[in-house]
C-alpha cells in the first residue's frame, strides 16, 4: 500500500511537515507527491527535492509534476497563483495508473501523529464517514451521474481527508482513465465559466464506492479534523483538547486545516507546534499565504 499527498507550493511548509510525520511514524512505503503548480522551473522543482528528499530515509520519495502526466493538456487562465483548484483533484485518481495498488490519499493538512502499519488501511472505505447528501446536484454531481451511469448516491463521504482509495475498483469503473481525465477538464471548463459551481473528489469518490457504504464504518475512522468549527473549544483548554483527541486510541492522523491555523493567535500557535514537538515533530506551522512557498 502506498500514500499520495496533493500539494502546492504554498503548502510546502506543510508538506514538509506531513513528510516528518511519515519518516517518524508510518511503516516503510512510497510515498507520491503530486505538486499542483503549472510552469514550474527545474530550479523550483530541486527546491521541492531538497526540501523533502532527506525525510525519506526509510521511505521512497517519489515527487510528480503536471507535466510528468500525460493527462495534464489543459491549462486555465482563471488558475490561483499557478494552481488549478479543482482540476488538481483528478490527480488523485490518476495517479492510481502510475501507482498500480490501493493508496491512501492525503492533502498537507493532514499529519501522522502515531505508529501506524499502513497494510492495515487498505480495508478502509475511503475515510470511513458518510452523510446524507444535501446537495445531490451541487459540485457536478448531475455530471458525474451522466458520466458514470449512475444513480446520485443518497449517501456521501464527509469531506475530511485522509481517503484509501481502492485501485481495483477504480480500474474497474474508469479503465485507463483517459475518458475519466476528459470528462474531468470538460466540468472543470465549465467551472471557470460560472456554468458549474464545482467539482469535488470526494463528490466522486462517493459515487465508486457508494454499494460499500454502512454505518459500521465509522469503526475505521482514523483520523481527527481540526478547523475553524474547533477554534472555541481549543483556545479554552488547547493542551487537554489536544490531548483528548490523542488519547482515542485509533486516531493516528489529524487534520490542521489552514484557516484553524489561521485563526489562532501567536501564543495559541506556539502551544500547537510545541505540543507537535512534543510528539517528536520539529517543523514549525505558520498561517499560508500565497504568494510564498515558505513563509
Amino acid at each position: 500500500m502506498h500514500l499520495a499527498t496533493l500539494t502546492c507550493n504554498r503548502d510546502m511548509r506543510q508538506t514538509i511537515l506531513q513528510a516528518e510525520s511519515i519518516q517518524k511514524f508510518v511503516s516503510p512505503c512510497t510515498h507520491w507527491v503530486i505538486v499542483n503548480q503549472y510552469k514550474m522551473s527545474e530550479g523550483n522543482k530541486q527546491r521541492w527535492r531538497e526540501y523533502l528528499q532527506p525525510y525519506y530515509t526509510k521511505h521512497k520519495l517519489e515527487l510528480v509534476f503536471p507535466d510528468d502526466l500525460n493527462f495534464y493538456k489543459l491549462p486555465y487562465e482563471g488558475s490561483r497563483n499557478g494552481t488549478t483548484y479543482f482540476n488538481g483533484w483528478k490527480y488523485q485518481f490518476t495517479i492510481a495508473n502510475t501507482i498500480k495498488d490501493d493508496y491512501m490519499c492525503l492533502t498537507p493538512k493532514n499529519f501522522f501523529i502515531k505508529s501506524i502499519e499502513l497494510e492495515k488501511y487498505r480495508k478502509v472505505i475511503g475515510n470511513a464517514t458518510v452523510v446524507d447528501n444535501i446537495g445531490r446536484t451541487a459540485y457536478g454531481q448531475k455530471e458525474i451521474s451522466e458520466f458514470l451511469e449512475q444513480e446520485i448516491p443518497q449517501f456521501v463521504f464527509i469531506s475530511n481527508p485522509p481517503f484509501v482509495i481502492n485501485y481495483q475498483r477504480l480500474k474497474d469503473r474508469l479503465g485507463d482513465m483517459e475518458s475519466f481525465d476528459k470528462f474531468w477538464d470538460a466540468i472543470c471548463v465549465k467551472i471557470y465559466r460560472n456554468e458549474v459551481k464545482g467539482i469535488l473528489d470526494w463528490h466522486f469518490y462517493s459515487f465508486i464506492m457508494h454499494d460499500k457504504f454502512h454505518w459500521k464504518m465509522t469503526e475505521d475512522l482514523f483520523h481527527e479534523w481540526l478547523s475553524t468549527n474547533q477554534l472555541k473549544r481549543f483556545k479554552q483548554d488547547s493542551i487537554n483538547y489536544l490531548e483528548s483527541i490523542y488519547r482515542r486510541d485509533r486516531i493516528t492522523v489529524i487534520t490542521l486545516h489552514r484557516n484553524f491555523i489561521k485563526g489562532c493567535s501567536e501564543e495559541q500557535l506556539m502551544i500547537l507546534n510545541k505540543w507537535l514537538n512534543d510528539k517528536g515533530l520539529m517543523t514549525r506551522l505558520k498561517p499560508l499565504k500565497w504568494d510564498q512557498t515558505i513563509n
